[in-house]
């Protein structure tokens, strides 16, 4: 008995001695093959995303990426919001639907819900369904104008224009011939030429500057490349300045907002338009909605160059309204007394976004 009492003793303590072994193994399995925890996105909560086109100051933010790093062939960082809330679920259809034919949207859909297959895989997906639709849409007579209940759809800077309505009509009354507007994160500049229009610019007083520059040249304003944390301009150069939808997307928002201080004329105004974002949720909707802009409703980046940007966990900083007027505040702009901030006059609005117009008071 005694005999057997040892022996059970030492096998306890051999199967115990295993069990710590086999548990820093599985430790240390975890540690090196785990993907990296994901930062939420949203207002002030733990950082956020930065756009693409800021991260570099090279031609393509999305070669320099790539050339540093790849998009994981098994991430879920990106669509697995979709998955952990109904809500963003929910507004991500209802984007789809509204941006994607019929057939292509349900397809889609089902792709980006039910699927549970990876962001690339997903990414790359979409591709295909949506090149496969505009080849069948080449195959068809298309018409050029579109509406709705009656009404013409106009170009997205058109309806721009019109939400500023009231700005533009301030900035028009200021228009001298030494006035200079400046579009900071002007993109293709379509809103930055239909500015420059509504106020009768010369070109040489428009001018725009983004990290990339537009595909197209464009007659109506002068376009200059800037750095991700510099504004290639002379100090007190312009008396107006807009954001349209950029802000979000600056790598380093407070340097940015110094310089566009810097290069503003004392009494200068600064219009932005911005996402009012309330919280993580709405954060990881806006996310998905850049992708599908980027990668399938538009060609800014392939899906593998979108994320492997997307996953350094930088890619846009989105705030709440209250905090982006704070934010400029810090940086000597406040609110103008002239225009209170307003919403879309259209009504709907997916992406919750606002318009602010901020004056240069002082040093």
């Amino acid at each position: 008995m005694r005999l057997h009492t040892v022996l059970a003793a030492v096998v306890a303590d051999v199967l115990a001695v295993l069990a710590m072994i086999l548990g820093c193994i599985g430790e240390i399995k975890q540690l090196c093959c785990s993907p990296p925890v994901a930062t939420p996105i949203g207002p002030e909560i733990g950082g956020g995303r930065e756009e693409l086109k800021n991260v570099s100051d090279h031609k393509s933010s999305m070669e320099t990426c790539n050339s540093v790093t790849r998009a994981s062939e098994s991430s879920h960082l990106l669509f697995g919001a979709i998955q952990r809330s109904p809500e963003t679920k929910r507004r991500v259809i209802k984007f789809m639907r509204s941006k994607m034919p019929q057939t292509t949207s349900t397809a889609a859909i089902q792709t980006v819900c039910g699927s549970g297959a990876t962001d690339l895989a997903i990414l790359r997906k979409l591709c295909e369904l949506h090149e496969a639709r505009s080849e069948q849409a080449h195959t068809k007579p298309t018409s050029h104008a579109k509406s709705i209940s009656g009404l013409t759809v106009k170009g997205r800077e058109k309806s721009r224009v019109e939400d500023s309505e009231a700005e533009i009509d301030l900035f028009r009354s200021l228009v001298t011939p030494g006035f200079k507007f400046l579009d900071v994160g002007s993109s293709e500049g379509k809103i930055t030429g239909a500015i420059a229009s509504a106020l009768g610019l010369a070109k040489s007083q428009a001018n725009a500057c983004d990290i990339v520059e537009p595909s197209a040249k464009d007659d109506r304003f002068t376009f200059v490349r800037n750095t991700a944390t510099k504004l290639p301009f002379d100090d007190t150069s312009f008396d107006v300045i807009t954001m349209f939808m950029s802000a979000h997307h600056f790598l380093d928002a407070g340097a940015m907002l110094d310089e566009c201080k810097r290069v503003a004329r004392p009494g200068a105004f600064v219009l932005i338009r911005e996402h009012n974002c309330g919280s993580p949720v709405a954060g990881a909707f806006y996310d998905i909605a850049h992708a599908l802009y980027a990668c399938v409703l538009g060609s800014e980046a392939t899906p593998e160059e979108f994320l492997a940007q997307y996953e350094l966990g930088t890619y846009a900083r989105y705030r709440s309204q209250t905090e982006w007027i704070k934010l400029f505040a810090a940086h000597g702009f406040v609110v103008s007394d002239k225009i209170a901030p307003h919403a879309s006059r259209f009504g709907v609005d997916s992406f919750d976004s606002f318009y602010a117009l901020f004056e240069n008071k002082g040093e």
